[in-house]
């Protein structure tokens, strides 16, 4: 996600923004001229190709908590300082459904396998994953558009990630990682272009490919009770807008984005734990600047010898979740209310996000 390796943090109020303010002008043209050439009129900044992002995570354990990421270690995190902790072989498969009442749907899944490598006297940890986002043709609201305009969106977004965790003390760790990852976002909303006698009707289509430059972070005991996390994540993006079946110059931007995720985790005693984060996004382009914050906030509680249970708040919208352990097997289940509301629901109505993984240990 997340806007960089963001299988990330969920989405924030910076995504919203950026697909709102781009989607309808993504498609609009300042006319024909010369001999028939569109010229595409490029708004200041890519947001459209956020959508994606603010549908994919990470950890289905930390999006029970609140979405916290940065500090509640889960080998399955966006923190890859996390993989360190593994002291076994894992493999994980998540799936999560979107289903919004404008009529998108879309399902999210990841499969990662992750696993403890002692190459010094410290035992790391490496994480291979791949993930998978699609969505049908769904109707989204955008601001600007003629009355009556029948609006459609369709999301396609994967990429793949490599993690690294490694202790540099007994009660420090550190992790880098990267990503290659692919969104395709198209926008439909047909508009009409007279050619002599003719009407012709376009519809913009959109590619953007995500570079990260790279994530950092570091998972660090402060003592018995007290653990601090932080991730640094810094990516760039290059858009094309292209409206088919038009000789048209294509429309391109490139912007960066710099993540900030920092968080405490309070354990009272060893079947509770209480955690807060927070969270900058950062994004710059040529012609646009936004910057958005907020906080998350979790707890889980350990029942027994095979189930915990969590809730929390992400972005002030709460958050539900349980695991359930069989020897090598877990389950886990996550839900949120009106997932990213304050992001979403003007574009694509409201959705409860429902998600659920399964992990088998060696």
């Amino acid at each position: 996600m997340n806007a960089a390796i963001q299988h990330s943090n969920g989405g924030s109020r910076l995504r919203s923004r950026r697909v709102s303010v781009l989607a309808w002008a993504a498609v609009a043209v300042t006319g024909l001229v010369g001999n028939g050439r569109a010229q595409i009129t490029l708004p200041p900044g890519p947001e459209i190709f956020s959508a994606p992002q603010a549908l994919t995570f990470a950890s289905v354990r930390t999006m029970g908590m609140g979405n916290i990421s940065s500090v509640v270690v889960d080998p399955y995190s966006r923190n890859p300082a996390h993989a360190a902790w593994l002291e076994e072989p894992q493999a994980n498969v998540v799936y999560a459904n979107y289903s919004f009442n404008g009529g998108l749907d879309a399902d999210y899944t990841m499969f990662r396998y992750e696993f403890p490598v002692k190459w010094t006297k410290h035992k790391d940890g490496l994480q291979l994953v791949y993930f998978n986002l699609d969505s049908n043709r769904g109707g989204v609201s955008i601001t600007g558009a003629p009355p009556g305009v029948p609006t459609q969106i369709q999301m396609e977004d994967q990429g793949v990630y490599l993690g690294y965790g490694f202790f540099i003390t007994e009660k420090t760790a550190l992790g880098i990682s990267t990503a290659l990852r692919n969104s395709r976002t198209r926008v439909y909303a047909p508009i009409s272009f007279p050619v002599g006698p003719m009407t012709e009707v376009a519809e913009a289509d959109s590619d953007s490919v995500i570079t990260p430059k790279f994530r950092v972070a570091v998972q660090h005991e402060l003592d018995d009770q007290w653990d601090f996390g932080a991730v640094l994540t810094a990516s760039d993006q290059r858009a094309t807008i292209t409206l088919p079946g038009f000789v048209a110059a294509d429309a391109t931007d490139h912007f960066d984005q710099v993540d900030y995720d920092v968080g405490f985790a309070y354990h009272p005693n060893d079947k509770v734990t209480l955690a807060g984060e927070w969270f900058k996004r950062k994004l710059t382009s040529d012609s646009f600047a936004y910057r958005d914050e907020g906080l998350n906030f979790g707890a889980e509680v350990k029942a027994g010898d095979q189930w915990e249970l969590r809730a929390g708040s992400h972005e002030g919208n709460p958050t539900l979740g349980f695991s359930y352990t069989n020897n090598d097997w877990k389950v886990e289940y996550a839900f949120v209310k009106d997932f990213e509301q304050d992001d979403l629901a003007p574009l694509f109505g409201d959705a409860d996000l429902h998600t659920i993984s399964l992990t088998k240990s060696w």
